[in-house]
């Protein structure tokens, strides 16, 4: 019997996490919908209809997406010794690597400073950190702040300007 590669043993687990966090969006969406609809009492034409129906959707699709994964988890070999818990990060760390989790963490930042901080410092700082830490020293800092500047001058200018969105 040959030796299956780090991918496929951790294939199931990989499609396990990304079908919880799937769910947990979907819960979360659906959840977050009829508390739209419930402020506009149930009205089948209130701006919290379509929002409703297709979080619905989209957890009744990913529920048929966990039973389709397990059913089909079922008629493959059980070969593997690892625990359940052991599987869903080996497969998280083979799905998800560690720079994706880091530029994670700036996103979150960025989202806990755009309120007290404001729109244009918040989201200067945030793609010059995103920035710094992708380019891997491959320009200039001053360009990358250049570039940040910029970037979000234009955003500003688009959504305040033009569409008179009000920034926080």
């Amino acid at each position: 019997m040959e030796e299956k590669s780090r991918e496929e043993r951790t294939l199931f687990y990989r499609e396990l996490t990304l079908w919880l966090v799937l769910a947990a969006f979907s819960i979360w969406a659906f959840g977050n919908s009829i508390l739209i609809w419930k402020s506009k009492k149930f009205a089948v034409s209130s701006c919290g209809t379509f929002p409703v129906v297709l979080s619905g959707l989209m957890l009744i699709f990913s529920f048929a997406i966990g039973v389709s994964l397990f059913r089909r988890r079922k008629k493959e070999e059980k070969t593997e010794t690892k625990g359940f818990f052991r599987g869903i990060l080996e497969g998280f760390q083979e799905e998800m690597p560690g720079h994706v989790g880091i530029s994670l963490l700036i996103a979150v930042g960025y989202v806990a400073v755009i309120h007290p901080v404001g729109y244009v410092p918040a989201t200067l700082l945030f793609l010059v950190g995103e920035m710094l830490y992708l380019d891997q020293k491959k320009h200039k800092f001053w360009m990358l702040i250049l570039t940040a500047a910029g970037i979000t001058l234009a955003f500003y200018l688009i959504f305040v300007k033009l569409f008179r969105v009000r920034l926080p």
